[in-house]
């Protein structure tokens, strides 16, 4: 559960943090190949613009914006996005340049896509709910 600015949100929306280096454009071509060999295997009709929001390119806004939610741990330790990747050692300090992908709205992304997003890349899932 996310705890931000005194409110407590139950949004099961995705962020995905790339650490490959690709253009916009490339992600956004991934994430559609990606959708189509879903759609082919579960015999689904999902279109893009559903779940996917257009990739993006992280900012010190949203930098900010990670830095200042909470997210509760093990014993109520209060850590923040950074924090959590210190922790498990995924060498994101900063999401400045690196291409974001965000679910559509929540629950958008089915989950069987999750580790094949996280694959191609090269990613880190940030739960926000």
């Amino acid at each position: 559960m996310k705890i931000r600015n005194g409110f407590v949100s139950n949004s099961s929306s995705s962020s995905f943090i790339c650490r490959k280096k690709m253009t916009i454009e490339e992600a956004t071509e991934k994430t559609k190949a990606l959708l189509n060999a879903y759609n082919t295997l579960f015999d689904q009709d999902l279109k893009y613009d559903e779940v996917f929001f257009t990739p993006y390119k992280g900012s010190k806004k949203y930098d900010n914006e990670l830095k200042s939610w909470d997210y509760i741990g093990e014993e109520d330790n209060r850590r923040n996005f950074f924090d959590i990747c210190d922790q498990s050692r995924t060498q994101v300090k900063t999401t400045i340049g690196r291409i974001v992908i965000d679910s559509e709205s929540d629950n958008s992304i089915p989950h069987q896509l999750f580790e094949l997003i996280e694959e191609a890349f090269d990613a880190i899932r940030l739960h926000l709910g």
